[in-house]
């Protein structure tokens, strides 16, 4: 024990208690550094991705532009061009809500904290709560 090194004496219950508040203190300061740590991992992640999404993104809307005016082109061979912009405009409209839905979807499944330190933190102070109310 800390006082057993400095005065040779064996440590009060008040000098046991003053240590384990420094020590869950010093638990609770480590697991909220973790808490930051696996954020900060998690947002450095979700912003590569994002970029790398969005690039894809940008590929596949031109794309998709030149397929319209493909299929625009090629249907105003059997009927007027208003109505195959038409029916390309619904198809597009279409696409575009099912993308929505898919993705809000999958948005809100998303973890919203890291679980593993928000249990452990959980877990240290209940423990602590125990210890202490056992001292009493």
């Amino acid at each position: 024990m800390v006082v057993e090194k400095y005065t040779g004496q064996q440590p009060t219950v008040g000098d046991l208690i003053k240590q384990l508040i420094n020590d869950v203190n010093d638990l609770i300061s480590q697991h909220i550094e973790l808490f930051r740590k696996e954020i900060k991992e998690d947002a450095e992640m979700a912003a590569k991705y994002a970029s790398i999404a969005i690039a894809g993104a940008l590929v596949a809307y031109t794309s998709l532009i030149f397929l319209g005016f493909f299929i625009i082109f090629t249907l105003a061979l059997i009927m007027p061009i208003w109505l195959s912009s038409l029916i390309v405009t619904i198809l597009y409209i279409g696409i575009a809500v099912i993308s929505l839905i898919v993705a809000k979807n999958h948005l809100q499944k998303l973890k919203k904290e890291p679980e593993d330190t928000v249990d452990e933190t959980k877990k240290t102070v209940e423990e602590a709560k125990k210890w202490l109310h056992n001292l009493r």
